[in-house]
């Protein structure tokens, strides 16, 4: 068993491989190793502010996250604003029966 301050070999080796890289350099180095996740991130924020939104308007959640992925689907995902999101989404929601 290894106790709780040991490394691995290959985390000796990473560094050992970095130590005399500046830190602009590291990010450099390893700059598109997660090309996506920051979109990814940003989608998955923007999904949650909007389906608060939408459960704030009295909305169901179910409801809310159909609405939303329909108007992520209909619109350019990449440059959808907040307010567009919520504006398309409410656009997709059931017509409330009275």
């Amino acid at each position: 068993m290894t106790s709780a301050g040991a490394r691995s070999a290959a985390d000796v080796a990473t560094v050992v491989a970095n130590a005399g890289m500046t830190p602009a350099a590291l990010l450099k180095r390893h700059a598109g190793a997660h090309v996506g996740a920051v979109r990814s991130l940003d989608t998955a924020i923007l999904r949650t502010q909007a389906k608060a939104a939408l459960t704030g308007l009295g909305w169901k959640p179910a409801i809310a996250c159909s609405a939303i992925a329909a108007a992520l689907a209909a619109t350019d995902g990449d440059a959808v604003t907040l307010e567009q999101l919520v504006f398309e989404s409410l656009r997709r929601c059931p017509v409330p029966r009275a």
